[in-house]
């Protein structure tokens, strides 16, 4: 247990909320008495997660309190603050609101395991409330789950750190996600209106398994660029491909169709391209001259991933003629364009 809290927060800092977690449920198994005995234990835990962590962050050995800076600076430091595509406004990613972190949850996990987990959330909190305290060290499990996922995400909504491109920082709250499905589908099979219709209940979420995995063999390598059914068609309210994944094939695609010797190209918006010229060759690179928007010069060709706000008909009516595009679901994540 020592050994998983010391990896968990090498990946992430925040981590450490696991530390209370374990102690909490240590004392809750002991009706919350405290004997010498046991403060020796903890004691000899917090000495072996200190030489986990040290032994695990190379960092540390040159500076055993940078972790601690480098976590109090992603809460107060805005150096990088870029502008974010949410809910169809571009916003500082500094002052998103408390809900951003709940809302990409909610649009780009199945929208059948939200429902579950959304069930699975609701039995196990009616259970845990309905509990004498003295009872709680009986449902160890619900326990850790309910922290596990609750914990965190109330610390990102009332603290608001700098995050931003969806929840890939909390990324780590997807067991408990699938943990409260699981349940939520077994609670749900006891109930008379589910039984009855239990066959078919089955076979819909077979069917979803299937569904998301022809989704996912249909669309590679763009399967990260995925909303579920119920916000597929807001896709242009957020941005899907942060990093400019599709960006690489976009300049490859440029350079086949157009055989000069330097090509002029251009992101539209913080698209990321600078990000793709790495992936090049040498030969690639060679042939390509990058520009920044803003710069008056001559532009051969423009790409946008479509995370400025702007759809496929705002550049159609600006002028544009569109090259070639990248489509997940239909809709368009990439375009390559002329003007």
């Amino acid at each position: 247990m020592i050994l998983s809290i010391a990896l968990t927060i090498n990946v992430r800092f925040i981590g450490i909320y696991l530390l209370p977690i374990f102690i909490f449920l240590f004392y809750i198994n002991k009706d919350f008495k405290i004997y010498l005995i046991d403060l020796k234990l903890l004691s000899y835990c917090f000495t072996l997660l200190i030489f986990f962590l040290f032994l695990l962050t190379p960092q540390l050995w040159y500076d055993p309190f940078s972790i601690f800076d480098t976590f109090i600076k992603s809460l107060t430091v805005r150096d990088l603050d870029p502008q974010i595509l949410f809910m169809g406004e571009m916003i500082s990613s500094s002052n998103l609101p408390s809900y951003y972190l709940l809302i990409w949850i909610a649009i780009s996990t199945p929208l059948l395991l939200v429902l579950l987990a959304l069930s699975g959330f609701f039995f196990i909190s009616k259970k845990i409330i309905s509990l004498k305290l003295n009872d709680l060290k009986y449902q160890n499990d619900f326990l850790i789950m309910l922290l596990v996922f609750l914990i965190p995400l109330i610390f990102a909504m009332v603290l608001k750190p700098n995050i931003f491109n969806g929840w890939r920082h909390f990324y780590f709250l997807y067991p408990s996600i699938v943990y409260f499905a699981v349940y939520g589908l077994n609670k749900l099979s006891e109930k008379k209106f589910i039984t009855k219709i239990k066959e078919y209940f089955l076979i819909l979420i077979f069917a979803n398994f299937v569904y998301l995995f022809f989704w996912s063999v249909k669309n590679h390598p763009y399967q990260n660029v995925f909303l579920n059914l119920a916000s597929k068609k807001y896709i242009y309210y957020f941005e899907t491909d942060y990093w400019g994944l599709t960006n690489v094939n976009a300049i490859k695609e440029i350079l086949k169709i157009d055989k000069s010797d330097m090509i002029k190209i251009a992101g539209i918006g913080d698209n990321r391209i600078d990000f793709s010229l790495h992936m090049l060759n040498l030969d690639e690179i060679g042939r390509l001259k990058y520009i920044k928007i803003g710069e008056k010069k001559d532009i051969d060709y423009y790409i946008s991933n479509l995370n400025d706000g702007n759809s496929r008909e705002y550049y159609l009516n600006n002028n544009f003629k569109i090259i070639k595009e990248t489509k997940v679901d239909g809709n368009p994540i990439n375009l390559i364009m002329k003007k």
